[in-house]
């Protein structure tokens, strides 16, 4: 993803939830989320970070929460769970969502 790509997520930013959905096309077993984070002054705007992961988009079951922000976070999903969408994303009105990048890792068929 680059700088460019992220800016996608801004245009939600007052509104009480502000995330990004990555749609895999279909239901992978998914193992793990690396998500990095920007170097830059926007590094703080991420501290309240989450991911989710559904099958249908309507359903989600959260795997993670940040406590702080940091540069990048690498989330274990154990025991890897099926997920078509991975969605990650911000609780809480008027945060401002940029990321660097992303990677989801899945099983091996």
């Amino acid at each position: 993803m680059t700088r460019y790509q992220s800016c996608v997520a801004q245009w939600r930013v007052f509104v009480p939830l502000t995330w990004l959905i990555v749609d895999l096309g279909e239901p992978k077993r998914i193992r793990a989320v690396k998500i990095f984070n920007r170097t830059d002054g926007g590094m703080k705007h991420a501290k309240n970070l989450h991911v989710w992961l559904s099958n249908d988009k309507q359903n989600w079951k959260q795997v993670f929460q940040a406590v702080e922000a940091q540069k990048e976070w690498t989330v274990s999903v154990n025991p890897a769970q099926p997920a078509r969408y991975v969605k990650i994303g911000l609780l809480g009105p008027s945060e401002l969502f940029t990321l660097k990048g992303l990677k989801i890792f899945g099983e091996a068929k």
